[in-house]
């Protein structure tokens, strides 16, 4: 099960870097192209760069982490650093217990530069991630950019600097802000499963696109015997019953949706609840999809800039959007891209 909270981040003015306790070693880091040196050679003139969508890899080797602190942006100059983009929206997974596990949080990182009580000055920048609790037997830190504050000459983001550290630091440790913000969510936490549990069917699986009658019907599949993947439930107080978030291919195409209990062979207890919902709006007209990404089966309709609904997860970069359709007087749920969406 994979966990993802939109927090809010605590700046950090610092000249001359952090002063940081319980400092945790970093063994290697890797991107997608490779081995990674600059973020780890304490030398705030070289940094890593990459576009949105790219990965870092941070090898802990079974540490335990409570702080990631970022120097977001290039400090090679002001030129450099104007020039380049900043990470804008990071997710940050972490995976413990000889790689078993996994959490993963979603913060929105704060530009460093700009006029206000933390961060007036180009130089400074340095942002802790505070996660909600330590996690113990860390193996990797794995950040992942969502989107980016873009340069005034390219859109490729740069981070200069990481930092682990297993204990909570005070924020005033270096120069101190005139202000001493205190890290909260922003939002509710958004739950989003990566990887499903098997299960067997138990008869024809007919399907809603969410957990209800009330919602769309993409239709029914399958017999008794037919495997799929499960994400998570809902239970339906009315029927006394839990619906349950699953994956299938049909016709060569991947789909989502929801089917009840009843029809699966599974404990619908090893499955994750849904997560509470985020009020969200749609900010640019988008294509909508039956699973989080364009490799799934695409519905026919757009959903047209201004349209209000409610987020329930967030996967790869893709919202799982759910809105009243006036038209056809139903509740639908699909997943639409990220950067489409506003909460």
């Amino acid at each position: 099960m994979t966990i993802v909270l939109l927090l809010a981040l605590v700046p950090l003015t610092a000249s001359a870097g952090p002063t940081i306790t319980k400092q945790v070693p970093i063994y290697s880091a890797t991107d997608d192209m490779g081995p990674v040196f600059t973020v780890l050679d304490d030398n705030t003139a070289t940094f890593w760069s990459a576009v949105a969508g790219s990965t870092l890899t941070l090898k802990s080797e079974g540490s335990t982490v409570r702080e990631i602190w970022v120097r977001n942006g290039a400090y090679t100059s002001q030129d450099d650093y104007y020039s380049f983009a900043r990470p804008h929206v990071l997710k940050v997974t972490l995976t413990y217990n000889g790689g078993s596990q996994q959490v993963s949080y979603r913060y929105r990182m704060a530009d460093a530069y700009s006029d206000n009580a933390y961060s007036n000055h180009w130089c400074f920048g340095y942002q802790r991630i505070l996660l909600p609790g330590a996690v113990h037997n860390v193996s990797n830190v794995i950040l992942y950019v969502e989107s980016v504050v873009p340069g005034t000459s390219t859109s490729t983001a740069a981070i200069s600097d990481i930092i682990l550290s297993s204990g909570q630091n005070d924020v005033t440790a270096t120069s101190k802000p005139t202000e001493k913000p205190a890290p909260q969510p922003t939002e509710v936490p958004v739950y989003t499963p990566e990887k499903g549990i098997t299960c067997t069917l138990t008869g024809r699986m007919a399907t809603r696109t969410g957990p209800g009658n009330e919602y769309d019907e993409p239709g029914s599949f399958f017999q008794a015997g037919a495997q799929v993947q499960a994400f998570s439930k809902v239970y339906d107080h009315e029927n006394e019953l839990y619906w349950v978030q699953v994956e299938w291919v049909y016709d060569g195409e991947k789909m989502r949706g929801y089917t009840t209990s009843t029809r699966l062979d599974i404990n619908v207890h090893l499955l994750p609840d849904d997560a509470d919902p985020v009020d969200a709006r749609i900010v640019n007209r988008t294509p909508n999809y039956y699973g989080p990404g364009a490799d799934y089966r695409a519905h026919t309709d757009t959903i047209y800039e201004g349209q209000h609904g409610r987020i329930y997860a967030w996967v790869n970069g893709y919202a799982f959007f759910e809105w009243h359709d006036d038209y056809q007087n139903l509740e639908r749920r699909a997943w639409i891209p990220m950067e489409n969406v506003t909460w």
